[in-house]
């Protein structure tokens, strides 16, 4: 009899174990079809595992749920996503940023802003953060700040390709005003 019960235990244990595996590789395997840039393969991985009572609360998962979405173009459920990554896990500079992003993408710059400085406060090496800040003070002609944020990464991440665009734009818009203010400057003298 205690054998048949050791064999019922052990039965039910490698069980319960190869069915935690199992979700588990579900979880890294939606992980990584975002990586390699499979998006609806991820999304539907990723919803899959976040439904399951056992990973509701991953911020990880949540937060790559977001970003799929992101890929997919679909901000709505993204935002969602990445408010419930950063919901379970607050002081995760990461997920901040990214839904600081999701937010500048929905044009929604005050919680924007506000996310990307919560980013910087926990982590002031993050140049997504910077980026998102320069490119908000881009859109609101604030060009000095701009160019002093995205001189910030810099130091950082010399190889953030996206600070290299963003300082193009922030000095051809600086440019512009420097040709209006030229012409306006010419009509003027004309009068």
């Amino acid at each position: 009899m205690k054998l048949f019960c050791l064999i019922i235990a052990f039965f039910v244990l490698t069980s319960s174990v190869a069915e935690i595996s199992a979700q588990q590789s579900d979880r890294d395997r939606g992980i990584d079809l975002y990586k390699q840039g499979k998006d609806a393969q991820a999304i539907a991985v990723l919803e899959k595992v976040a439904k399951q009572k056992e990973f509701n609360d991953d911020s990880e998962i949540w937060n790559f749920l977001g970003l799929s979405y992101i890929n997919s173009d679909d901000s709505k459920k993204a935002q969602k996503a990445l408010e419930k990554a950063v919901k379970l896990q607050p002081e995760n500079s990461i997920y901040r940023a990214n839904l600081a992003y999701v937010y500048l993408l929905t044009r929604k710059i005050d919680k924007s802003q506000n996310e990307a400085e919560k980013a910087l406060q926990l982590d002031a090496n993050n140049v997504f953060a910077y980026y998102l800040i320069g490119t908000m003070n881009l859109w609101e002609g604030k060009l000095d700040d701009a160019l002093t944020n995205v001189e910030k990464i810099f130091p950082i991440n010399i190889g953030f390709a996206q600070a290299y665009m963003l300082k193009s734009d922030v000095l051809i818009a600086t440019l512009g005003n420097v040709f209006r203010a030229a012409q306006v400057s010419r009509k003027r003298s004309n009068f």
